[in-house]
């Protein structure tokens, strides 16, 4: 903003608006003026020696005065007009609203100009309504979630552009705050997406606020779209009773409903009473998750959607009931809802005492550890019932005390243990952790007297079996073996721990050790099987099914698995070709060498009619949980012809044979048989041998005998399956070596046996050779060597 102090000068700036961390440029023009020298000036600046300099125009161009700040650059051109250049790094916020004064340096003629600085937008990030979830990547089927684009500091006021795919905006409201003179603008944006297609849904921001600039971009936030969340408060109804209600011993068929209106997808209800729980899914609308209550207040599950104790107890009694309703989601929510508590009050029906004959008795049967030689006061046992019960003490099998009062037809023992010694009550107390957590503690506990105890040792199972004894922890045992301390988790850590202790007393078994135990669950990344192959066929034109076993704990649920195409760079999702599932199975894994059955899951792509585009090299990534992450690539290829045998070449050749050896090649997902051919090149002769692929040794070794020395024989070897055969590689050429000369015969035979004993020599000899050759002939018929495995100088499997 330039200001005339005199009308004869000017002073402008290079733009309208200078730009914070770009250089800007100031003219003085004093319009013909006779003045040859300026003095520049920033009027924030007190000392007038700063900032000023002094510059006029002679035959030789612009010269500066030795007073200048040598921080801006000075120039100017004929006419004169004198210009004063603010470089980029002293070009910030703080030359905003400065004002800049050039005049004739004895005063007089001058003019003054304001700067204006612009400070361009920086950086835009996008946030969530927290209030709502916290994963900004989360959002409900239906359900409205409100994004918003944040920008830093700037000047002028940034425009924002909101930029979705895949979803639905509704209102968008904008608003500004003050950081200093810097503006912050804010955005709010409405988003509702539905499941389902194949669209990939995204939101991002972008802002500018200098016209000419190119706009910065926020993060790109892609959506993971969740079912609906909607579970309304739970009010279960009771049939036949409420609270207050008193019920007797005999009534039948006492039947509870726990009833959820809504809720999406199906939720999940838990019974619980007096602390035991069970649970079951939710099959229709009304969830139908109950469970029948047995006299030792065990649940077991039952299909029908009602609780139902078919005939009451005096164990009944106070019994606490209480259902929980939950979904999938509830996990990115609030808690699960509860339903208000129902306590049963069942007593005594005295008025039918015919029918109900069966006492009430109360003993603490809790074991007693005593003093040899104390007395002990003994402890009340009481009996209600009708008719009136008779009580007996016994002793093992001796009666102590006879009872009083009324004579009863029925009488009702009840034993209770008064020892000065008892062997030890074990358990294990341990804390599940994660995978990789470091030094976790085995507690074993043991309450018995005396209490000098033994502890002999650690067991870990998994199943039915032992996976790690004593001996394996050593290193981990701590407090003479009550105590292991695992340094770092695995989840071959898994399990059940017993521990073993004694200290000189039986037990009832009776056996000097008693044992105790505990659950170890660790939290774990998923692992694949083992036995999962690395290349997966198929057939074109067919359907084709690939079923991936993992064990995960916690299991993955089906929205936590993604099935991705590294070839064509595409996620995988349901549709008219392609089929995502996820199940339950077992799997078998190595765990601290020994090979134990987990309950494990199975992955499972179904393609229908399978075209090369679905070929290519996969990834299956399966995450369950917001640490635990895992992942298992392979390659999808179709079924076909083997590969090409490598690396056939001679090992060592003799007079009569050659040993030879190559590798074998894939397969093409069926079993496959070597073929050998080798023609004599003489009289070209031509055998064959074939080998089946026992799929176990990746290299083979064998010998061909029964060859004619110093011979050129050629060898070519495919390989064959039911889909066709493989190439022939090069031609092996391999020359059997000749065959040694015999030693010459020396000596003379003696004038006057030479006749008879050359003759005899001669028949004998014959006989000889006639022999070898026969037993070379029946050697050469019975060899099989090319075949034999019991003979490990004709095949090496390698």
């Amino acid at each position: 903003m330039s200001k005339i102090i005199e009308a004869a000068w000017t002073l402008t700036g290079s733009s309208e608006f200078a730009v914070a961390g770009e250089s800007f440029t100031l003219t003085c023009n004093p319009h013909n003026s006779s003045a040859v020298v300026v003095k520049w000036k920033r009027l924030d600046i007190d000392t007038f020696a700063t900032g000023t300099s002094r510059a006029y125009v002679e035959e030789n161009g612009c010269k500066i005065g030795s007073g200048s700040d040598t921080q801006y650059q000075y120039t100017c051109e004929p006419g004169p007009v004198y210009k004063l250049t603010i470089p980029a790094s002293l070009m910030t916020n703080s030359q905003n609203n400065k004002v800049w004064r050039c005049e004739f340096i004895f005063g007089g003629a001058a003019a003054e100009y304001k700067v204006k600085v612009q400070v361009q937008v920086s950086s835009i990030s996008i946030q969530a309504d927290n209030a709502v979830n916290q994963q900004l990547n989360v959002i409900y089927e239906n359900t409205p979630k409100t994004f918003y684009c944040i920008t830093n500091g700037c000047r002028p006021k940034a425009n924002i552009t909101v930029t979705t795919i895949g979803v639905t905006k509704g209102q968008l409201t904008e608003s500004t705050t003050q950081n200093g003179d810097l503006i912050i603008t804010r955005v709010s944006q409405v988003i509702t997406a539905n499941r389902g297609g194949s669209t990939t849904k995204t939101i991002q921001c972008s802002a500018v606020n200098i016209q000419g600039r190119q706009p910065i971009t926020s993060q790109l936030v892609t959506f993971d779209v969740y079912c609906k969340y909607d579970i309304p408060s739970v009010e279960p109804t009771l049939t036949g009773y409420s609270n207050g209600t008193v019920l007797y011993e005999g009534d039948s068929d006492l039947t509870l409903t726990c009833k959820q209106s809504g809720g999406y997808p199906l939720s999940v209800i838990t019974w619980s009473c007096e602390g035991q729980t069970g649970t079951t899914n939710s099959g229709q609308t009304v969830a139908s998750s109950f469970v029948q209550l047995t006299n030792s207040q065990v649940i077991n599950g039952q299909t029908t959607d009602t609780y139902t104790i078919p005939t009451l107890t005096n164990v009944h009694n106070g019994l606490r009931i209480q259902c929980r309703v939950s979904n999938l989601y509830t996990r990115n929510r609030p808690p699960a809802k509860v339903s208000n508590i129902t306590v049963l009050d069942v007593q005594c029906n005295i008025l039918q005492s015919i029918s109900k004959d069966t006492p009430i008795i109360t003993l603490d049967t809790t074991s007693i550890t005593v003093q040899e030689g104390d007395n002990h006061s003994g402890r009340p046992c009481s009996a209600f019932g009708n008719p009136t019960p008779r009580v007996k003490w016994y002793r093992g099998n001796s009666e102590q005390t006879p009872g009083t009062g009324t004579s009863a037809t029925l009488v009702f023992s009840i034993y209770f243990n008064l020892s000065p010694s008892n062997p030890p009550t074990v358990t294990v107390s341990l804390q599940n952790t994660t995978e990789n957590d470091a030094n976790a503690v085995f507690t074993c506990n043991a309450d018995g007297f005396p209490t000098n105890y033994t502890y002999h040792g650690w067991n870990q199972y998994i199943g039915n079996t032992l996976v790690r004894s004593y001996t394996d922890f050593t290193g981990m045992l701590s407090e003479s073996n009550r105590k292991i301390i695992i340094p770092k988790v695995t989840f071959e850590d898994t399990g059940r721990y017993y521990c073993d202790v004694e200290n000189g007393k039986k037990g009832r078994q009776p056996a000097i050790f008693q044992r105790g135990s505990s659950y170890f669950d660790v939290r774990a990344a998923a692992k694949f099987d083992p036995k999962e192959e690395a290349r997966k066929l198929g057939e074109l034109h067919k359907n084709c099914t690939i079923n991936i076993t993992f064990y995960s704990n916690p299991p993955a649920l089906i929205m936590d698995i993604k099935w991705i195409n590294k070839t064509s760079r595409n996620l995988l999702t349901n549709s008219d070709s392609i089929s995502l599932k996820l199940t339950t199975t077992t799997m078998q894994t190595v765990v601290y060498g020994k090979i134990v059955t987990l309950t494990g899951q199975s992955a499972i792509l179904t393609i229908a009619s399978l075209i090369s585009f679905h070929l290519g090299h996969y990834q299956l990534q399966v995450k369950n949980g917001e640490d635990l992450y895992s992942s298992f690539d392979f390659q999808f290829i179709t079924s076909a012809p083997p590969e090409i045998p490598s690396e056939f070449s001679l090992v060592e050749n003799g007079t009569k044979s050659v040993k030879i050896t190559w590798k074998r090649g894939f397969n093409g997902g069926h079993a496959q048989t070597f073929v050998i051919r080798y023609t004599n090149t003489g009289t070209l002769e031509t055998k064959e041998i074939t080998i089946e692929d026992t799929n176990q040794n990746s290299n083979y070794t064998i010998e061909i005998d029964e060859l004619k020395p110093s011979t050129t024989f050629h060898f070519w070897i495919y390989s064959t399956n039911e889909k066709g055969n493989s190439t022939v590689p090069d031609t092996l050429i391999v020359q059997t070596l000749k065959k040694p000369k015999p030693e010459s015969q020396s000596g003379n035979i003696g004038a006057i046996t030479g006749g008879v004993t050359g003759t005899l020599v001669s028949i004998i000899s014959i006989v000889v050779i006639g022999v070898l050759i026969i037993i070379e002939k029946r050697q050469s018929e019975q060899r099989v060597s090319f075949q034999s495995k019991d003979r490990s100088d004709k095949m090496d499997d390698g």
